[in-house]
């Protein structure tokens, strides 16, 4: 990227005033940008230069712009990487699909991009959700089943020791039947 003279025209402008700059040059084109600043207010006092030094701000800003999206989108993939890993079993394909997702919806810019990317990830953590409450509740029916199987085993052995009546085996039997 060539570096800008100290008294350019663009360092003497606001970092809003270089936004508004780059949009106009960006949906005008040069000449009708150029006209453009010398007609609005957010420019006065400022000396609007040529065309052909409007489109070199451009391109360095351009440039600029494309260096800052690129670092934000290694950011947030390495982001959603780093919360992949703490969230547990997530196939690799798809933590590397989401971050390349990730990765080209910053890189771009395109906002339907960046809410397909934000979906795909609360996806993820919903999906990862429902498998947690899902493991959760087969354990819990585990340890029931095993309990349950512990206690009828239990009885059983006190019954055929003849310590417990047929009655009162039936009573316990119903009440873990209840849990």
């Amino acid at each position: 990227m060539s570096k800008t003279r100290p008294e350019a025209w663009e360092n003497k402008l606001t970092d809003p005033q270089k936004q508004a700059a780059f949009e106009l040059v960006r949906d005008l084109g040069g000449p009708k940008a150029r006209a453009m600043m010398l007609k609005e207010e957010e420019f006065d006092g400022v000396a609007i230069p040529a065309t052909s030094t409007i489109y070199r701000f451009y391109e360095r800003y351009k440039q600029l712009i494309d260096e800052d999206r690129l670092r934000r989108a290694v950011a947030a993939k390495a982001s959603i990487e780093k919360t992949c890993d703490e969230v547990g079993d997530v196939e690799e394909s798809l933590k590397k699909g989401l971050g390349f997702l990730v990765l080209e919806a910053v890189a771009t810019g395109e906002p339907d991009k960046i809410n397909a990317a934000i979906a795909a990830y609360n996806s993820l953590l919903s999906r990862q959700t429902q498998q947690g409450e899902l493991k959760l509740k087969q354990v819990k029916f585990e340890a029931e089943q095993r309990i349950k199987s512990e206690t009828l085993e239990k009885l059983n052995a006190v019954k055929s020791a003849g310590g417990l009546t047929e009655e009162t085996m039936e009573r316990i039997e119903e009440a873990l039947n209840l849990l």
